[in-house]
């Protein structure tokens, strides 16, 4: 059991937990390719959301430095932002008819997503 004291104590610890700059810049990417006005968004018409809303980024959420943190790391790493998108992004996408009658969730179109930024990219943000 842990004290309310203890709680906020915890708190305070993830929120201070540091963003590298290639790491936000690959959370930034992931929240930029759901916008309809992005050019080279890999979503499909049929896979756009509707109702949009601006998406929380993901390298400001508690999830991916908490997640950092259980895992012994001192940082966030793209892989933490990778675990924590879903969770993040699932309610502010709606997949339109089309894409619900052919069985397309908003979790699919997440991984599709987060499968679209090749490896390299996020190599080459991390050498920078």
């Amino acid at each position: 059991m842990l004290t309310g004291d203890q709680i906020l104590l915890l708190q305070d610890i993830v929120l201070r937990v540091p963003v590298a700059d290639h790491v936000y810049a690959y959370a930034k990417k992931i929240v930029r390719c759901t916008r309809p006005a992005q050019p080279r968004r890999p979503i499909h018409q049929e896979l756009d959301q509707l109702g949009r809303r601006p998406a929380r980024q993901p390298e400001s959420d508690p999830g991916g430095k908490a997640r950092a943190i259980l895992n012994g790391q001192f940082h966030v790493a793209c892989e933490d932002i990778e675990a924590v998108a879903p969770s993040i992004m699932r309610h502010r996408l709606a997949c339109n008819f089309t894409a619900q009658a052919e069985g397309i969730t908003t979790d699919k179109v997440i991984e599709k997503l987060l499968q679209s930024i090749p490896k390299t990219e996020k190599l080459a943000a991390a050498t920078k």
